[in-house]
């Protein structure tokens, strides 16, 4: 067990009420990959990105993810698909023939993002056309 008398921490001081983000409005924003992680699975070899939105606006710091099988998916043209968006991400920021996740961190690129609702009523957001930013060296600082 551990001892927290020292913090004299009362949970009722703090506002805890969960905070209900409106969805990202469909548009083109200026982002960067904050999390990039790959795992492999029963489908094949998948990507998962952390996409954030840098720009000012109601949107920055924002955050969404894509997922892509770059390897060994049974739907040969998804895995197409996901291996061009992928391809597609890497040329906007930069890094032809990445080695390790590390080398895409925190490079600005713009992509499209938009909401999209099924028939049963479950939504989810995409980042597609990927392509390079318009941001002068200076300030491609992270944003971390």
């Amino acid at each position: 067990m551990g001892d927290l008398s020292a913090f004299q921490f009362d949970a009722n001081a703090w506002d805890t009420e969960q905070q209900v983000y409106a969805p990202i409005e469909d548009g083109t924003y200026n982002c960067v990959l904050d999390m990039a992680e790959v795992e492999s699975n029963d489908k094949g070899t998948l990507v998962t990105l952390q996409v954030q939105i840098i720009e000012s606006g109601q949107f920055m710091n924002r955050r969404t993810k894509v997922w892509l099988y770059l390897a060994g998916h049974q739907n040969a043209k998804y895995q197409e698909r996901c291996s061009k968006q992928f391809a597609a991400l890497c040329k906007a920021v930069g890094v032809f023939n990445p080695q390790d996740t590390s080398e895409i961190i925190a490079k600005p690129f713009v992509c499209d993002i938009k909401s999209t609702k099924s028939d049963d009523g479950t939504s989810w957001t995409e980042c597609k056309n990927f392509r390079k930013a318009e941001v002068k060296a200076e300030q491609e600082a992270s944003p971390f």
